[in-house]
């Protein structure tokens, strides 16, 4: 059999001739449908894998966003709801989930729609005012701006230390952290001497960031496939 390489198209029902067997990242799987964004960034919806028949297909995901840990909850969820449209309905069910999810974006709990990471170097990154410096990475600045608030503001509440898993957030302009990152520690709630931080969150920025992003690389790897309904005159006018 000659492997001859043709580009990123849209993939479906994959089987091979007589057993409709095959090799995904060395799993046999059968009868089984899927798109590749890039070399080892792929998702399956699998029905068989090694001789075990599913009672419903199973996503296969390799190097998508919603195997990192620094994809929000919420994404990671609306993320496999919409590999799992764009497998096994098309288009319009993609559509759908996604104007759904940013329908309800907005609405969530900043826990769930933040990102996550881990705060090192802070020390190096930072200056004894605790101001970032040239080249500061955006989570080790929302730590800053946690730890300068924390300083500035006389506050009883612990600092984030180098090297502490932390959440973090997009912010707008101005704001009283003065940074367009914030970080907290992970797993905590953010202290009320902080204020009440949505207010400064910039939600536009952080969908598209988080979701719309790996959302659009998906579906520029499949031809003719668009995750937002273009509007028309027609649907403009109620046509």
């Amino acid at each position: 059999m000659k492997i001859t390489k043709i580009g990123m198209e849209r993939v479906f029902d994959i089987e091979v001739q007589d057993n409709h067997n095959f090799y995904a990242n060395n799993i046999v799987v059968h009868n089984c449908g899927g798109f590749f964004v890039a070399k080892k960034r792929y998702a399956l919806s699998v029905n068989d894998n090694e001789g075990v028949r599913y009672e419903d297909p199973k996503l296969k995901l390799i190097g998508i966003e919603t195997q990192r840990s620094s994809t929000p909850k919420a994404v990671t969820v609306a993320l496999k709801d919409s590999i799992k449209a764009i497998i096994t309905q098309g288009e319009p069910a993609l559509q759908k989930v996604v104007k759904e999810f940013e329908d309800d974006f907005r609405t969530l709990d900043v826990s769930l729609i933040c990102g996550a990471s881990t705060a090192n170097n802070i020390f190096i990154h930072g200056d004894d005012d605790l101001k970032p410096n040239k080249g500061c990475p955006g989570h080790v600045k929302g730590a800053l701006a946690y730890n300068r608030f924390i300083k500035n503001n006389d506050l009883s509440v612990a600092p984030i230390n180098d090297g502490e898993k932390i959440n973090i957030v997009t912010l707008k302009m101005p704001n009283p952290f003065g940074e367009k990152v914030f970080g907290w520690p992970a797993g905590a709630e953010i202290d009320p001497a902080f204020g009440d931080i949505t207010k400064y969150i910039d939600y536009n920025a952080l969908f598209e960031d988080k979701f719309m992003k790996p959302i659009n690389s998906m579906c520029e790897s499949i031809d003719n496939m668009t995750p937002i309904k273009k509007q028309t005159l027609a649907s403009f006018f109620g046509g």
